[in-house]
């Protein structure tokens, strides 16, 4: 059965669409599980390129004749230098005798079931049969299991290396932007930039607002010292209290 289900993370959080089966997916599917790509690994791993049922077992009437033809051909592809993958490796016979006797004996065909798909095959044994088209859904499982995560690799790689482009991209912005507010004389602050000028401006003002601060001190510690003496009088308390006043004025003026 092909799972089209997708986590509830997955169907917000997409990087890779995951596969959503439809019609021409599945019919695709069946195709794939009939393909060499399943097939061979099936066959190398219960070792069916050794197995009589699948390469056959000639007689010894017929193996000697054989190996007499075998020779006789060898013989001649030596004399005109022709050397094939057969004779190189003769496993490769046996494993593409096994391959097409396979392929005769798998069925793969759709169930009604939209999404589900059923894998027989034809043997002497029925518990070798099993067996074998177990093989063919256990390694389909696991050929798309492998080619999911390389995809996944690749997609994961491609992100990381994106990712350092962002960064190095956003950091000579930023380096750019620095040296365009350096060539120009602008200070960064919460309301905005500011000019050569205009901050020309405000460094005066802030002198001016410290100056009178420290001189509203000066008056207010004297007067407080004149309190301490028992030197003053009604007016001096009057003008002590418009004194604490300008002092708190001048003092939020420096602050801005």
């Amino acid at each position: 059965m092909l799972d089209r289900s997708v986590t509830r993370y997955l169907q917000t959080n997409k990087i890779v669409d995951d596969p959503t089966y439809d019609e021409a997916e599945i019919a695709s599917q069946v195709y794939i599980l009939s393909s060499e790509s399943i097939v061979v690994p099936v066959v190398r791993s219960m070792n069916l390129a050794h197995d009589s049922e699948f390469v056959g077992q000639p007689n010894a009437g017929d193996a000697q004749i054989l190996e007499r033809i075998k020779n006789v051909r060898k013989l001649i592809k030596q004399f005109i230098g022709w050397n094939d993958r057969a004779d190189a490796d003769p496993n490769a016979v046996l494993e593409e005798t096994a391959v097409g006797t396979f392929l005769k004996r798998l069925s793969v065909y759709r169930e009604d079931v939209a999404n589900v798909i059923n894998v027989t095959f034809d043997s002497e044994d029925p518990n070798k049969a099993a067996n074998i088209a177990n093989a063919v859904a256990d390694t389909y499982i696991a050929t798309t299991l492998e080619t999911k995560l390389k995809s996944a690799n690749v997609v994961s790689q491609w992100l990381q290396t994106r990712l350092m482009e962002l960064k190095v991209q956003a950091m000579d912005a930023d380096r750019a932007l620095q040296n365009y507010k350096i060539d120009n004389n602008l200070v960064n602050t919460d309301k905005g930039s500011l000019n050569s000028e205009q901050l020309s401006n405000l460094n005066t003002q802030l002198t001016n607002a410290r100056i009178a601060l420290t001189e509203a001190k000066a008056r207010l510690d004297g007067i407080h010292q004149m309190s301490g003496e028992g030197i003053m009088g009604t007016a001096a308390t009057d003008a002590l209290t418009k004194l604490r006043s300008e002092y708190r004025d001048v003092a939020a003026r420096a602050s801005d």
